[in-house]
């Protein structure tokens, strides 16, 4: 019998490395997603609300695209969420609560928060409950997107949010705007579509701002600048803005980035993405990874 016991051990560790090498082979990870996206898809027929993002994201995976525009909900794992476009619906949902795109340390426990491009209020949701005791004012110009954005808050016991109806511009009275009900909405350089409510930004801050959210779809450039020219920047801590460089906007990309450094903040910018989409005329380039000549790259600045 004693014989036995080393052949017994020897086959424990052969089984034992075996089950080893299945998890960590390609089958391994296959059949793991595999089980989880069962599990997840149990609990969905069950009527349970996702248990975290992962799951979420499987489940708006799973929602037929619909492209009538119809005001929708979604029932996420903190509240419902009304929307009109899914693709961006995702886009917000990964960027925001999964890559924490706006994450931050606050130097205090009620950090005042600017959310300049609000649209139908995700970022200010995932600030609430990032930040709870946060100050929020959320400019959102684009009438459909606004409405559903305070369709949106009204739903949460968000006491210390603003929603203004206007675009953050660098002046006070109405700009030409391209409503699209989606993130894409923007201010019009030439014969805007529609006419909506402006607001200089320079004069609009709610004394000093703990962080700055700028994705205004290209007019982030107009904007810094001008708080930095009148002098208002330096009520603001952080500032992360979504900036949108096509071709005629590198200019006024390069002078946003050199007066913020005048300014005394420091700035990064994270990996550029290369869009097609973007508002403004494509060019021809000798990199298959610059299409069009258009890219969007995430600004980060603080003191």
């Amino acid at each position: 019998m004693l014989s036995e016991r080393p052949l017994v051990s020897d086959a424990v560790v052969r089984v034992r490395d075996l089950g080893k090498e299945i998890h960590n082979s390609v089958f391994g990870r296959i059949l793991r997603r595999t089980i989880r996206r069962a599990g997840w898809g149990a609990r969905r027929m069950l009527g349970a609300l996702p248990e975290d993002g992962d799951e979420t994201a499987y489940r708006l995976g799973l929602i037929r695209e619909d492209q009538s525009q119809k005001e929708r909900t979604y029932s996420f794992s903190w509240g419902r969420m009304s929307y009109l476009n899914l693709g961006d619906l995702r886009a917000q949902y990964r960027d925001i609560f999964l890559k924490g795109q706006y994450e931050f340390t606050p130097d205090n426990d009620s950090p005042t928060i600017v959310d300049c491009g609000g649209n139908i209020g995700m970022s200010v949701v995932w600030f609430h409950l990032r930040y709870p005791q946060a100050r929020i004012t959320v400019f959102e110009p684009d009438p459909t997107s606004a409405t559903i954005l305070r369709r949106n808050v009204a739903r949460f016991p968000f006491r210390r949010t603003d929603v203004l109806e206007a675009a953050a511009w660098v002046s006070t009275g109405e700009i030409n705007f391209e409503a699209t009900g989606g993130v894409d909405a923007r201010v019009a350089s030439g014969g805007g579509i529609s006419s909506v409510k402006s607001v200089r930004l320079a004069e609009a801050l709610p004394g000093e701002v703990d962080l700055l959210k700028l994705d205004i779809e290209g007019a982030e450039f107009e904007v810094v600048i001008d708080l930095c020219n009148t002098g208002a920047i330096a009520r603001i801590k952080n500032i992360v803005a979504e900036c949108h460089v096509t071709q005629d906007k590198v200019a006024d990309f390069l002078e946003m980035c050199q007066v913020l450094r005048k300014n005394d903040m420091r700035i990064c910018l994270s990996e550029a993405k290369t869009r097609t989409s973007l508002h403004g005329a494509e060019v021809s380039a000798p990199f298959a990874g610059l299409r069009g000549g258009q890219f969007l790259v995430e600004l980060y600045a603080w003191r």
